[in-house]
């Protein structure tokens, strides 16, 4: 009976260990979402995003990559690796396939391991082992995309970190939005002000004499 006490008591620490720690987890992913989503710096964001993965995803490299609204294509944003990689790594995230992620698999939600992630860059992908990529949405349209990256040290992303970014990228998409609208109001306002300005001098004959 004490061996079964004290198995129980045992069991009951680790059990009240690993809540603490999804707990830890839990507040720093709130923490990080509030911060994102109270900025109105759409840099702001994407920053957050970077220092994010870095810091929980323990990944080699980074990627942000954003749509273009003129041409519609998928450009490179942001990018962050290593310091002890080379250029050839940096190759590597610079040639995925976004627009792959996004045709093929269900919008680029995905964790890819060995042959399936060197399949998304291009052929000098041969160190790749792991990628990770989430989409950033705003009303169903994706406008960027979110990837990580593991190489040589066969870092494996879980299906946790997964649900974790994409929890980080949602919040971000809604940020992203928030941050345009106010540019679009505060451009309004501008152009409102100057409407007025303009106005007040075509009815001030001294002020239009000194105009013209």
């Amino acid at each position: 009976q004490d061996v079964i006490r004290l198995l129980e008591r045992g069991l009951a620490k680790k059990v009240l260990e690993a809540e603490n720690i999804q707990l830890r987890e839990a507040l720093k992913l709130y923490e990080l979402s509030e911060h994102i989503s109270n900025s109105l710096s759409v840099e702001r964001i994407y920053d957050l995003l970077i220092d994010t993965a870095r810091e929980e995803l323990n990944a080699d490299g980074v990627g942000l990559w954003t749509k273009d609204p003129l041409t519609g294509q998928f450009e490179g944003q942001r990018r962050w690796m290593r310091s002890d990689l080379d250029s050839s790594h940096l190759e590597i995230m610079s040639s995925i396939h976004v627009d792959r992620l996004y045709e093929e698999h269900d919008g680029g939600n995905h964790i890819f391991h060995g042959v399936d992630a060197r399949e998304m860059v291009s052929a000098s992908g041969e160190s790749l082992f792991s990628l990770l990529s989430v989409p950033l949405r705003i009303k169903n349209e994706v406008i960027g995309y979110f990837a990580a990256f593991a190489f040589e040290r066969h870092v494996v992303f879980s299906e946790g970190k997964r649900k974790m970014l994409a929890v980080l990228c949602g919040r971000a998409s809604a940020a992203i939005e928030n941050a345009r609208l106010y540019g679009d109001l505060k451009d309004t306002f501008k152009q409102t002000i100057q409407a007025f300005a303009n106005l007040l001098e075509d009815k001030d004959p001294l002020a239009a004499m000194v105009r013209y």
